[in-house]
């Protein structure tokens, strides 16, 4: 009996030796992220009812809609330095601009029970995170907004701790994980580039492609080390359009 069981036994090791790699569950590691922005674990969502295909397309097609429409609010000012929408204009800044983008489904800014803090950046992350739409994958949806932190000294005390001091929203992502995104820039609302795949890099080595846009001017104060690109400034997405 004992020759059976220790036969079984060893036939047991053999068969958890050799079980396909298919059946074993790998969780996937997130990025290391940077020095200001760490990449976190996504919290675990509670599961819906579930939805039927066709509940799911019209869900989709509904979201695709309303996310065109926002890409044409944004690209209408590409190279303005004004933005006046709806028969209303709004204050020359990062936050207003995507305020005015997005004012016709609601004001993402100004709304009731906010935080108190005169950052417009600030305001809009809170409305997202009530909504449940940050996220911190190196591959947002069109229609996502980007934050930022210590795009430039908002404080003046020439540290690097500034935090929630830009946003912009995404245009376009290549399969490379290029982003396009639009944003006010010193000369007017502007196209740049952000790939948290290689966020230390301003071209790809090789085809030469944009892959980080400078987002803040180096100081005498940077010391070494000191962050200037888009994918090095990252702070979060937030899916707003659902």
């Amino acid at each position: 009996m004992k020759q059976i069981a220790l036969a079984a036994l060893c036939l047991g090791f053999g068969l958890s030796a050799t079980a396909p790699s298919h059946a074993v569950r790998v969780e996937q590691r997130l990025p290391a992220g940077n020095m200001y922005a760490p990449f976190h674990e996504e919290k675990v969502v509670a599961e819906r009812a579930p939805e039927d295909a066709d509940e799911l397309e019209a869900r989709e097609d509904r979201r695709q809609k309303r996310v065109k429409k926002v890409l044409q609010r944004a690209r209408m000012f590409l190279g303005k330095r004004v933005i006046r929408i709806d028969g209303r204009k709004f204050h020359w800044d990062c936050a207003n601009y995507l305020r005015a983008v997005f004012n016709f489904q609601g004001d993402i800014m100004g709304y009731k029970g906010g935080p108190k803090t005169r950052s417009g950046v600030r305001r809009i992350w809170y409305y997202a995170k009530r909504k449940g739409g940050i996220h911190f994958r190196r591959v947002p949806l069109v229609g996502d907004l980007i934050f930022m932190h210590q795009t430039y000294d908002s404080n003046g005390n020439r540290k690097p701790d500034d935090f929630f001091t830009h946003i912009a929203m995404v245009e376009k992502v290549d399969k490379d994980g290029t982003i396009t995104y639009v944003d006010r820039a010193i000369n007017g609302i502007a196209r740049r580039k952000m790939n948290l795949f290689f966020p230390d890099r301003v071209r790809d080595p090789r085809t030469k492609k944009v892959l980080n846009s400078h987002v803040r001017p180096r100081r005498k104060w940077d010391g070494k080390g000191g962050k200037h690109l888009s994918g090095q400034l990252f702070a979060g997405f937030a899916t707003i359009v659902n």
